[in-house]
Formats: structure tokens, sequence, C-alpha cells
């Protein structure tokens, strides 16, 4: 009887050390497969790190110039740059990585990518475009930004009145001045060059509208002698051409105590407490948005 006890007991203990050495194996497991998930992570960071320092790196270089760029080891990623973003995401292990250029005076030109080992870096005018090949086809239907290299070849499919995700200053700077204003109407709006994402300080004069929603950064401190009321409240947009009633604009005594620009009747005479027979003080807790009392 006394040596079936110790049996159970045997059994007993060898049965916890089975259970204690699961759970053991179990913590390796879900530790190893975390190492394994931020080693993963590091990779992909590394990796869009490599494709931005090379983008950055292409602002800096002179108009008219190609770069190439080797990726060295390649996995299976998607590759897509739009309103001066980079987005990154790999399929196999559901990775998705974005970084934002610090761009402000060029165009960069939407585009995807898959899987590839080299780009091709474009600039030209102020257009920016990063792509796996160069490829240019006239005959056929669709845009290709790619064009751009061949001496500033112009392609109708990539200047209409048609949204299809892509703005090039060539075809919007019609007297080819660099800017765009006015002198660059010819009555084509393309809706591609006309949003609130920056465009290297393009837009399409053409399809300045007011009461559309959309107030373009690149219009900021532009005098093309139209005034969009899209751009009126605080939004980091002047439009010169209404300047009087942008908050966004430089500071203007206009007649106007704008409460937005931090006016009051101590920093302007806009702000007349006189007229109202009221005594500046904005410091009295009853003061009012002027700072009269």
């Amino acid at each position: 009887m006394k040596k079936r006890g110790y049996t159970v007991i045997n059994f007993v203990l060898i049965l916890g050390i089975l259970v204690i050495g699961a759970i053991v194996i179990a913590n390796l497991k879900g530790l190893s497969y975390k190492q394994a998930e931020a080693i993963e992570e590091e990779i992909a960071a590394e990796f869009l790190k490599n494709i931005a320092n090379a983008i950055e790196g292409a602002m800096l270089y002179p108009s008219d110039s190609v770069n190439s760029v080797k990726l060295g080891a390649v996995r299976e990623y998607e590759l897509n740059i739009m309103n001066n973003k980079i987005n990154l995401f790999f399929p196999s292990t559901r990775i998705n990585l974005s970084y934002t250029l610090p761009v402000s005076n060029l165009n960069i030109i939407p585009t995807s990518i898959k899987s590839q080992g080299n780009l091709t870096i474009i600039s030209k005018g102020r257009n920016l475009f990063v792509s796996d090949k160069i490829k240019c086809f006239l005959n056929d239907d669709v845009c290709d930004p790619g064009c751009i290299y061949y001496d500033e070849l112009i392609e109708k499919e990539c200047y209409q009145e048609i949204a299809e995700g892509v703005c090039i200053s060539y075809y919007i700077d019609i007297n080819k001045d660099g800017l765009t204003n006015h002198l660059d109407s010819d009555n084509i709006c393309d809706p591609d060059c006309y949003n609130e994402q920056r465009n290297g300080g393009f837009y399409d004069f053409d399809c300045l509208e007011s009461g559309d929603n959309i107030c373009d950064p690149d219009t900021h401190m532009v005098r093309d002698f139209y005034c969009d009321t899209d751009c009126f409240g605080a939004n980091g947009v002047c439009d010169l051409d209404c300047a009087v009633y942008d908050v966004d604009c430089p500071h203007l005594d206009n007649g106007i105590c704008e409460i937005m620009r931090f006016e009051n009747c101590m920093t302007t005479y806009d702000c007349n407490c006189e007229q109202i027979s009221k005594t500046c003080n904005p410091a009295d807790n009853n003061a009012d948005a002027w700072g009269c009392v």
C-alpha cells in the first residue's frame, strides 16, 4: 500500500513537471515570437528610412537630374507616395508604416510601386517623381508621369478636367515662369492641381471657385486677382486678394476688430472702445472680446 502511495506521488510530481515545462515552453515561444516581431518591425523601419533618405537627398540635387537607388535585399512590399507622404506596407508581416516628407517648394508626383529592388528618382522643374522605371507611352490613354524626363514632354492624359491623382506643374504653368497665377489661365481646370494638399506652390488658376469648400494652400500669399472666400478663417492660408477679410493675412488696419487675429483695443485702432462709449482695459475681468469695459 505504501509503495502504491509513492507511485501516485511520483506520478503527480511528473505531471506537475510536465505542466510547468509546457508553460515554460509556451512562454519561451511567446517571447521568441515577440522578439521576431520586433526584429521584423526594425527591418521594415530601416527599409522605410532608406527610401525616405534617398528621396530627401534627391530634393537637394539641381533640376533635370536622375538618381538611381538600390534597396538591397527586397521582400514583398507595397510603396505608395501621395500628398507628400510615404506609405509602406509589407503583406507577409502586415506591417504598415508611413513617413511625411518635409516639402513645401517641390511638387511630389503620386506613385505606386511593388517589390522593386531599384528606384529611380527624377527631379525636373520643381517636380519630383519616384518610379521603378522611366516609362513614357504617348499612344495609350494612360498618364505617364515619367514623360517629364523627356524634355518636358506634354502628355494630354496628365492634363484634363477629370481627377486622376497626378498634378504636374509643366501643364498648369502655361507661361513657364516657375509660378502659377492668373497669367496661366487657359480655361482648362485640372482638379488634380486644386486641392487641400501642397503641390510645391503650384495650383490651377482655372479651378478657383468660391463656395466649393476648397482652400488650396498653394495660393498662400499669391496675388492672382481672385478672392477665394473658402480661405476665410484661421486655416494658415492667406489669400492676398481678400486680405481685409482673411484672418491669416498680415495685420491690417481695416476698420474691423478681428478677435481671431488677437486684435483688441490695446493693439489696434480697429477695436475702438470710444466709438461704443466704453474704456479700453483688456485686463479687466469684465472686458468684452475687444478688451473694452
